[in-house]
């Protein structure tokens, strides 16, 4: 009986002990920056502004922006917002305005690095890494340019009409997210973006309606499907991802290997067979087509890249101000939970594995007694 409540009392005080980590990542406050209707800026002194644009003059940490003023340019000047690494947490930067341009941040590790519910801003030149949701935009009209994505879960989430995406360059090597998740959308469009996984996790949909042609696929993933979709195919609309001919549709690096005998047709640079994007698991029957497959890159200007290291932010704002504004502060999220951050998710099964070794030790010692 003593070596039982030997073995329990040890799990409960593991236990305990892993409640306590969990508590400590999820427990990290997150100070609040007003950017107000008025112009002002509060919770901070590290956002400067003249007329217009705003700019921020320092690293921080752990401090979401949440933007209530319309036409205005907030420039992250290359510094990191950073944040918590844990779950959930706001938004970092929250777009509750418009005609506003979000550029020159680098953003890490929180649930939504730039969220936007408002119509009609730009994005761009920013660097959004290790997110569960880079960006995330349920708002029409956003012009998406530039930016550099890496390691999220969803590194583009889109719900909206009349959004485009270009000249992004989406990196998920080594990580089983996807780059674009995309529902209940129209006249999105898609194009001159680099997108390099070495899952088959790309796209997600319920397959609004977007447009996907001239960008550049690397390092598909071993089962070759690029799009998962769900839905009904009696209501779907599933039309090619290529602009036509000869302007053509996209490069994938598998191209030549997965089809060997396609050739080039009269010199367009295009190649003969189609290129098979998926056949959705829950309608095996169901495919959609690049018809018009490019046999070399697209060259893309400009292409952005991963951001310089830099020294790790130290600063946290002023505690938050309620914002001159009465305007209520839209924060309306994906529908559907996110997925808890690095930490929790690595703490979690390290204690478990704690608790068995642990186990086994005790028996072990019991066994030789």
């Amino acid at each position: 009986m003593n070596q039982r409540k030997t073995v329990a009392l040890l799990f409960v005080l593991i236990y305990l002990a892993s409640l306590t980590a969990v508590s400590r990542v999820k427990s990290q406050s997150v100070s609040t920056i007003f950017i107000n209707t008025d112009g002002s800026v509060s919770g901070t002194d590290a956002i400067v502004h003249s007329g217009n644009h705003y700019e921020l003059t320092e690293n921080l940490c752990n401090s979401s922006i949440v933007v209530v003023c319309n036409n205005i340019v907030i420039d992250g000047g290359d510094f990191t917002l950073q944040g918590p690494n844990g779950w959930p947490t706001p938004a970092d930067i929250n777009l509750t305005c418009t005609g506003v341009t979000v550029e020159n941040f680098v953003i890490k590790y929180w649930e939504v690095g730039i969220l936007g519910v408002y119509d009609g801003n730009t994005i761009s030149n920013d660097s959004i890494i290790g997110n569960e949701r880079g960006i995330a935009i349920y708002a029409n009209g956003y012009d998406v340019v530039g930016n550099y994505i890496a390691h999220c879960d969803y590194c583009i989430r889109v719900t909206g009409t009349n959004d485009t995406f270009t000249r992004n360059t989406i990196d998920n090597r080594g990580f089983a997210g996807f780059a674009f998740w995309i529902t209940d959308s129209s006249e999105i469009l898609i194009t001159e973006n680099s997108i390099t996984t070495n899952s088959p996790l790309v796209f997600q949909t319920d397959y609004g309606g977007f447009q996907v042609y001239h960008n550049n696929f690397y390092n598909m993933g071993p089962t070759k499907n690029v799009l998962e979709i769900y839905l009904n195919p009696t209501d779907a609309n599933l039309p090619p991802w290529d602009n036509g001919y000869p302007s053509g549709g996209n490069y994938w690096s598998d191209y030549t290997s997965r089809y060997p005998n396609a050739t080039e047709i009269d010199n367009s640079g295009i190649g003969d067979i189609p290129y098979n994007v998926t056949t959705s698991p829950l309608t095996p029957n169901l495919m959609v087509l690049d018809r018009y497959p490019l046999m070399s890159p697209v060259n893309i200007p400009n292409l952005p890249s991963a951001p310089k290291p830099t020294p790790a932010p130290t600063s946290t704002p002023s505690p938050s101000q309620t914002p001159t504004s009465s305007s209520s502060l839209n924060t309306t999220s994906s529908p559907t939970p996110a997925v808890p951050e690095f930490p929790t998710l690595v703490i979690l099964p390290l204690f478990a594995v704690m608790i068995l070794l642990s186990i086994a030790f005790v028996r072990k010692r019991i066994t030789k007694e």
